[in-house]
């Protein structure tokens, strides 16, 4: 069988007529083609353009998240230290009982000191400033040094480089008025001590103030044992110690004397 190679061609006669017989619309759907290939064409171009345009693909593009590091836990809390207080070993001479206690001031200078204190049932009378009571008894003045100053208190005492004179106000009343009774009370021992030590003798006041709450354990209404008759020996110190500071020290953390803490002040200052 012959094949004919012409066959599916068509020749520029048989395309032209064609064209005559359509005429206008087969031009118009020729240009129309063109057209939009033209069209299609510019739109892939400027698109490709677009897309390599520096941050373009920025908004699809999944920033990594920073790091956050986790804040370093709190170390825990020490747990608080407890000192256990310790109790003075003492002397009694009479009805003074002797507390022998050694301390440092801030610049670790030492002292070292007796606080003599007489025994509980001797107080001062409540509200006053210069009569003691033993007991139910309010002593006279030559009769409260004839038992205060036995020989062997008054040996502690004249031994001493400096004596110190306390006084102290129960928690009842106004705080000034107490804190003035206090200062009116170490003034009125450390007159009672003159009689005592030499002359060349320093004598001191500490006003302790008036008694605040303390973990005392007491008879409900007592305050008696707020305002000791409390008497001060310097046994030994080093030089320019702070006796003040060395002795607030030597009292902290003992059972068996009064706290601190248990008083509004701890005025120190030189009577002679």
């Amino acid at each position: 069988m012959k094949i004919n190679q012409n066959e599916g061609f068509r020749s520029e006669k048989e395309k032209e007529e064609e064209r005559d017989r359509y005429g206008f619309f087969w031009w118009w759907t020729n240009f129309v083609r063109t057209v939009g290939s033209v069209i299609f064409l510019a739109a892939v171009a400027a698109g490709v353009t677009l897309m390599l345009s520096p941050g373009y693909f920025d908004p699809w593009l999944l920033e990594p998240k920073p790091v956050v590091e986790a804040a370093p836990a709190p170390p825990p809390e020490p747990a608080p230290v407890i000192v256990e207080k310790v109790a003075v070993v003492t002397e009694r001479k009479g009805d003074t009982v002797v507390f022998p206690i050694e301390g440092v001031d801030a610049s670790g200078r030492k002292a070292a000191f007796d606080v003599l204190i007489l025994t509980k049932d001797y107080n001062w009378v409540k509200g006053s400033t210069t009569e003691v009571v033993k007991g139910s008894e309010t002593l006279t003045e030559a009769d409260l040094l004839a038992r205060i100053f036995l020989p062997e208190v008054r040996d502690v005492l004249t031994k001493a480089s400096d004596v110190i004179a306390v006084g102290a106000a129960s928690s009842e009343g106004q705080s000034e008025a107490e804190i003035a009774r206090a200062d009116a009370r170490s003034k009125v021992s450390a007159g009672w001590l003159a009689t005592v030590v030499a002359p060349e003798t320093p004598i001191w006041t500490l006003n302790l103030g008036q008694y605040q709450t303390c973990s005392t354990v007491v008879e409900a209404g007592d305050t008696s044992f707020q305002r000791p008759l409390i008497l001060v020996g310097v046994n030994s110190k080093d030089a320019d110690a702070n006796l003040s500071e060395a002795l607030a020290n030597a009292i902290g953390g003992k059972s068996n004397l009064p706290s601190r803490d248990c008083y509004s002040r701890f005025d120190f200052a030189r009577n002679r």
